[in-house]
């Protein structure tokens, strides 16, 4: 079972244990940008900077820069995480993100927790496309139906980043009193990189799994 970090965590983890680490990006929105990048997965940025890292070094960089990052996540995605899907997976992946990410600018979304064991969920999930940020909400809205937040992987919208269709990446650590935790300390929980509303406006069902 994958390991996932609060991405702050993630990111104390990285300081502690690089040695000079500020010095080898550009600037500390860089770092930050890394951690964005792994989704909370440790094995996610050990690769991701492993690649930025010596794509800057190739560019004659002293420092890593974000077009490293973004690069290094694009091969990343595509070199471990994408070759692992077939056909009905990635036609449903882009279904994912063209309702959360092309619609609704958007790159997390809640789904009704009984779908979490649902084949498709579970595989997009073991494949790291999708990440569970938190299980057991409830919306005021829909009483009596749990809900599990996910996110996109950062692979699935690289591309669009620092483009007009970028998906909402504010950094939201208060949901506030719309939704209502089951357990507020869940060991699931990963730190979203989200407006609160947007995720609460992001309703899938099990018709886009189809």
């Amino acid at each position: 079972m994958l390991e996932h970090y609060h991405l702050s965590s993630l990111m104390g983890i990285f300081l502690t244990f690089l040695p000079g680490q500020l010095l080898i990006f550009t600037n500390k929105n860089i770092l930050e940008e890394l951690v964005r990048a792994s989704e909370g997965v440790a094995r996610d940025l050990i690769n991701i900077f492993s690649i930025a890292f010596f794509d800057a070094g190739r560019r004659s960089r002293n420092n890593i820069d974000k077009k490293a990052i973004l690069e290094a996540a694009r091969q990343w995605f595509e070199q471990d995480k994408s070759q692992n899907l077939d056909e009905k997976l990635q036609k449903i992946l882009e279904k994912i993100v063209g309702e959360v990410i092309g619609h609704r600018r958007a790159r997390s979304f809640l789904l009704p927790r009984v779908l979490e064991k649902h084949d498709v969920i579970q595989r997009l999930f073991d494949s790291r496309v999708l990440h569970l940020m938190q299980r057991g909400y409830a919306d005021k809205d829909n009483p009596g139906v749990r809900y599990n937040i996910y996110t996109l992987d950062y692979g699935t919208y690289v591309d669009l980043i620092n483009t007009s269709k970028q998906p909402d990446l504010q950094l939201s650590l208060d949901f506030g009193e719309e939704f209502k935790l089951e357990n507020e300390y869940s060991e699931d929980r990963v730190v979203p990189f989200d407006d609160k509303r947007s995720i609460r406006k992001v309703i899938l069902t099990d018709s886009i799994l189809k």
